[in-house]
């Protein structure tokens, strides 16, 4: 099997993968909860403010004894709503903060660093098999290639000037199972081609492989 680093075919083994996905289902969850809470939360409205004008209201001598006995029950249910948003409170801050925390791990991992087109976690999953048990498939590791491309002219022959172009190409690789490497080295082949460009045009012609 060979591993490219612009493309992956993850298996659903994957430990790295899987955590992933886990931390998706979480993050869902935790939306939702944080959306009940915070619904449960408005609906409470201000529990303070409320025991408050209620009390005041059930001391007004010039309040309606139905209202008096109204603002009575207000001011008696206020300290259990205000308990009951503390609460609330207590649980819904943690989450916020934890799922802050999850969110910026995630964008780190996922964000690909300045100067580089993977990002850690494209890196991890590529380089997981590596990690893996022994019964893992071999695993092919091709470093990026450096290519150099040289053009000659030699107008030695009148009207007839020779043209020459050659490219080499070079790879770092390493073959591994497991943690174990099995074969590396550093590959170079090239190829060049010439002509003779004349009165009548240019015929080209390829040398010989220059493999080494």
């Amino acid at each position: 099997m060979v591993r490219h680093q612009w493309a992956r075919v993850l298996p659903s083994s994957s430990a790295l993968l899987t955590a992933v996905k886990a931390l998706v289902r979480l993050d869902v969850r935790a939306h939702a909860l944080d959306a009940r809470l915070d619904g449960a939360i408005t609906a409470l409205g201000d529990p303070a403010s409320s025991l408050a004008a209620a009390t005041k209201a059930a001391a007004d001598p010039e309040t309606s004894p139905a209202d008096r006995d109204a603002a009575r029950a207000k001011a008696e249910q206020a300290p259990r709503d205000l308990d009951r948003l503390n609460a609330l409170q207590a649980v819904r801050t943690p989450l916020t903060a934890t799922v802050e925390k999850a969110r910026a791990f995630a964008e780190r991992v996922t964000a690909p660093p300045t100067g580089a087109q993977d990002s850690p976690l494209a890196v991890a999953l590529s380089v997981e098999p590596l990690t893996a048990p022994d019964d893992t498939p071999l695993v092919l590791v091709v470093g990026a290639g450096t290519a150099e491309t040289y053009q000659m002219v030699v107008k030695r022959r009148l009207f007839a000037p020779r043209v020459q172009s050659s490219t080499s190409v070079e790879v770092d690789f390493f073959l591994v199972k497991g943690d174990v490497v099995l074969a590396a080295g550093h590959h170079r082949a090239g190829s060049s081609v010439h002509a003779r460009i004349g009165g009548g045009g240019s015929t080209w012609n390829k040398d010989a492989n220059l493999s080494l």
